[in-house]
């Protein structure tokens, strides 16, 4: 009897032990995930001042405000400065939007807006950078006027975040594919987004979800890889759904779902 006793007591005194050890571990997780939160904000607003200045100053030159200049090459040298920290500027505040909704702090509007628009946008947007990557970009959708529930700026990231990623992965001469498709019945939008680019095993999707994670492949991309993660956390502070299906050298498919209305734009917010 006392030496059942005694091993019970030892029993409960390792398992109070392992509760210890399990409960430090866990707020040595906590305490690094939020330093680091707290260290990429901080990075985020020192660098985007500067930024803010090389991108004023960049368009000074470009415009030639202060006056004509005889030698082309400093207009070229201008465009180069301005790409370059537009692109560094998009960077910085993806990371900047993923701390925040990692931390719950990121807040979107949900309001009511014609879904066309954005979309016809987000494809202009990015023509130039399709036509450098010798990419074909298709895309489906009806006419009539979509209106969809979310926050129009967010949806706009999302998007080009997400073209953006198919056109790194996909090679020259390849097709994207956006397909909008609408459910009555359900009232729900479906947005897709089909690449015939490199794909993913599935094995290391989880990888690509994950911050500044990147599955193997063939050929490195630059960028922080928080663009897929991001564009998650996004849509689903949105109210929507997001799901990644993705075979290696057969491509990826994104699909997207928000709630919509049908009826005329006379009370949505144009953009």
């Amino acid at each position: 009897m006392f030496y059942l006793h005694f091993s019970n007591t030892q029993m409960l005194a390792k398992q109070h032990k392992t509760n210890i050890e399990l409960q430090q571990i866990k707020e040595a997780l906590e305490q690094e995930n939020a330093n680091k939160l707290k260290f990429f904000a901080s990075v985020t607003h020192e660098l985007r001042t500067p930024l803010n200045a090389i991108i004023g100053f960049a368009e000074l030159i470009k415009n030639e405000t202060l006056g004509s200049m005889d030698n082309s090459q400093y207009k070229e040298y201008a465009d180069d400065i301005y790409n370059a920290g537009t692109h560094l500027l998009t960077l910085i505040n993806d990371v900047l939007d993923f701390s925040k909704a990692e931390s719950s702090s990121l807040t979107v509007e949900k309001v009511k807006f014609n879904l066309n628009k954005i979309i016809d946008s987000c494809v202009n947007m990015l023509l130039p950078k399709l036509k450098e990557a010798g990419i074909n970009l298709k895309k489906e959708m009806t006419n009539k006027q979509l209106l969809v529930i979310a926050d129009p700026k967010r949806m706009k990231q999302v998007i080009i975040n997400l073209l953006s990623n198919s056109i790194k992965f996909t090679p020259k001469d390849g097709l994207i594919r956006m397909v909008i498709k609408e459910n009555i019945e359900k009232n729900l939008l479906t947005i897709e987004f089909h690449d015939n680019g490199i794909g993913i095993m599935q094995q290391d999707i989880y990888k690509v979800m994950s911050v500044f994670g990147q599955a193997d492949s063939g050929y490195r991309n630059e960028g922080t890889g928080i663009g897929l993660p991001l564009s998650k956390k996004l849509v689903e502070l949105m109210g929507g759904t997001f799901d990644i299906k993705s075979e290696a050298k057969l491509g990826t498919t994104i699909t997207l779902n928000f709630f919509y209305e049908e009826q005329t734009c006379e009370d949505s917010i144009d953009f």
